[in-house]
């Protein structure tokens, strides 16, 4: 929530949808196909999702960011680091 709080207030108009489903559904499903970037806490995401919301990414988009860890700002870092690439 704090990263969702975070990018929302620097960078509008952007929306952040989280999901802490244990496995898919088509919300998910939506959300994979339809965003520009896709972030995933893996150190809090080892569950049946994440192998869903790798089998619905479509390659044609940006890569999944995978990070190893709940941090706000590990997270952050790794989208500002993508970002800059």
């Amino acid at each position: 929530m704090r990263v969702k709080t975070i990018l929302e207030a620097a960078c509008q108009p952007i929306t952040v949808d989280l999901s802490h489903d244990r496995g898919g559904n088509d919300r998910l499903s939506q959300w994979v196909r339809n965003s520009d970037l896709v972030v995933m806490a893996t150190a809090s995401a080892k569950h049946a999702a994440t192998g869903f919301i790798e089998a619905n990414r479509p390659q044609h988009l940006s890569p999944i960011l995978f990070m190893n860890s709940k941090g706000n700002a590990s997270m952050l870092r790794e989208i500002r680091k993508y970002l800059e690439s």
